[in-house]
């Protein structure tokens, strides 16, 4: 299961692909979106029906037998293709004349994880359709030894594409900063947030949400307080319940304790 002919600090790293395709059903309507906010929990709300594609390459490794195996370098992307492409809601204005879109923006990522406690992030969103990065990220994120707590840190530059501003891309820098807290035992996750508008010199939003998983079944209350945009100010609270929700925990590779 290793490749035990690497040399170095880490002498057994196992190479692993992660493909996963995912089937998504929305009946929100189109007066319910425009009412539905964007959630930190769940942003997929928008998109009524679709097919997601993705993959995920990671390299392994432990440091000796009986220890915990850990991730030093995954890459991968993804992309979604839509069956009903005129009720999508996109980032960007398509070309004139061009139809729905039946194939989403292609998302990218690579995360690199040098030490126990911390590890750098790149992420990107390219669209195909303009031959551009829409929008490119780079984070840190530092925990500690329990995985109780997390601080990541994100620069952030996007661009509006609009072609009626003669193909110039309006765009926009943000820092963001999220602390979460996981308890040791326990189903809860509390995440608090900001985001600080560098261009404009304003904060954005700031809030907190949290998460109470059971088994399949994940309880979410999100609160958000939006300080400025065109529309004006809002506070936001919502609470929903997700079925079926069977995701990847934090401390995934410190809790496998082999393969």
């Amino acid at each position: 299961m290793y490749n035990t002919s690497w040399s170095g600090i880490f002498s057994k790293v196992k190479h692993t692909v992660e493909p996963v395709v995912t089937y998504s059903y929305s009946s929100l309507n189109d007066e319910d979106k425009a009412k539905t906010p964007n959630l930190e929990w769940n942003d997929n709300l928008y998109y009524d029906h679709s097919l997601d594609f993705s993959i995920t390459s990671r390299l392994i490794t432990k440091k000796a037998e009986g220890e915990s195996p850990r991730e030093i370098l995954s890459f991968g992307g993804g992309q979604s293709y839509f069956f009903t492409p005129e009720r999508q809601r996109i980032w960007f204005q398509l070309p004139t004349g061009h139809a729905p879109i039946k194939w989403s923006e292609r998302s990218l990522f690579l995360r690199a994880m040098p030490a126990d406690t911390f590890y750098l992030s790149v992420r990107g969103t390219h669209n195909q359709y303009y031959h551009s990065f829409r929008n490119l990220s780079v984070s840190m994120t530092f925990h500690d030894k329990g995985n109780t707590k997390y601080l990541e840190l994100t620069y952030s530059r996007s661009k509006t594409l609009r072609p009626d501003l003669d193909d110039t891309p309006e765009s926009s820098d943000f820092f963001k900063g999220r602390l979460t807290f996981v308890p040791a035992n326990s189903p809860l996750k509390v995440t608090t947030f900001i985001d600080y508008d560098v261009k404009e010199k304003k904060l954005y939003s700031a809030g907190a949400f949290a998460v109470l998983k059971f088994q399949c079944i994940s309880l979410n209350l999100d609160f958000k307080k939006v300080g400025y945009r065109p529309s004006g100010k809002d506070t936001q609270i919502l609470f929903g319940i997700s079925l079926g929700n069977v995701a990847i925990s934090p401390d995934l590779w410190n809790e496998m304790k082999s393969f």
